[in-house]
């Protein structure tokens, strides 16, 4: 589907997924760009080297720096150093860069002038009314009776930490992984490490399911430590979680008081186990209501949209 939501898609293809073919997709996004008239966004930096021909074309365009993909633990020494190349290259010749958390907002002004940095954050939608139930009936799951953790097999989302800890409670309450974890020799050793209570359900890709999955949790488990506004932890909020969060500066910084906190395994346990015998109580209501009311007032795409409309037409 060619045209979505007034907007016409180009497709530009690659022969498969890997390291190289992303990088030739960059290639041929940039080329195609140059032929057309109009803005350039550019999503992420990690082929800001061939935006150098817009710079060259006197082509304007505006980056979105994301996270800081080069401190990722999977990335071996040489596609860091290349990320890192390309996270300065972006910033220098960038006509404006976006950040989506203030965290990374500060972190670029220390490189560029203030004025070329605007903060916009990730946005989500709230459930339009209440998820159905029997999504829940195929992982034989009742409503606020499991944990869930929706996150890529990576060691910075500190699965290890949230894992291992979940094991050393009682277990009498679920916990639900989603995701693919088959592949990276990190998430075959977090499945075979798992106990009996943990189950992983594989990639799920129908949004009503997971829409489901996250509305009728206990708890929404978010370990993330490398990145801006992280999207799973946003729609969490949409949907009214109470989530139990690792403490960095980008989840302190979209939760603030919203949310529990951990920093390491003793302390995700203690959490985990409070959370089962606190489960009805009015401090942890107080604090799902609070989350969501901060994604009202900050993370709801209008408002999101509207900050990029301004930005794109004052860069015109």
């Amino acid at each position: 589907m060619r045209n979505w939501r007034g907007i016409h898609r180009i497709p530009i293809e690659v022969p498969k997924d890997s390291a190289w073919n992303t990088l030739r997709f960059d290639y041929r996004c940039i080329k195609d760009a140059l032929d057309r008239e109009g803005l350039v966004l550019t999503l992420g930096y990690g082929g800001a080297v061939f935006n150098i021909w817009l710079n060259v074309n006197k082509r304007p365009y505006l980056v979105n720096m994301d996270g800081f993909e080069w401190k990722r633990q999977k990335w071996p020494w040489y596609a860091k150093a290349w990320l890192k190349l390309n996270e300065q290259l972006a910033m220098r010749t960038a006509t404006h860069l976006i950040a989506d958390h203030p965290g990374i907002e500060n972190y670029l002004k220390r490189f560029v002038s203030p004025d070329k940095v605007s903060m916009i954050a990730y946005g989500a939608e709230a459930p339009k009314k209440q998820p159905s139930l029997a999504h829940l009936k195929s992982f034989g799951l009742e409503p606020n009776r499991y944990f869930l953790i929706i996150a890529r097999a990576e060691p910075e989302n500190n699965l290890h930490t949230l894992l291992n800890a979940y094991c050393q409670t009682d277990q009498s309450v679920p916990l639900v992984v989603v995701g693919d974890y088959t592949k990276s020799e990190y998430a075959i050793r977090l499945r075979a490490n798992a106990c009996k209570s943990i189950i992983f359900t594989g990639g799920i890709y129908d949004s009503e399911t997971i829409q489901a999955l996250r509305y009728h949790a206990l708890a929404y488990l978010h370990g993330h430590s490398v990145g801006g506004t992280n999207p799973s932890l946003i729609e969490s909020m949409a949907c009214a979680n109470l989530i139990l969060a690792h403490k960095n500066q980008f989840n302190q910084g979209v939760l603030e008081q919203s949310g529990l906190y951990f920093h390491d395994e003793p302390s995700c346990r203690r959490q985990l186990v409070a959370i089962q015998e606190q489960s009805k109580s009015s401090k942890l209501s107080a604090l799902k209501q609070h989350a969501f009311e901060r994604f009202q007032a900050h993370y709801q795409w209008p408002v999101i949209l509207d900050a990029y409309k301004q930005l794109l037409e004052h860069t015109v």
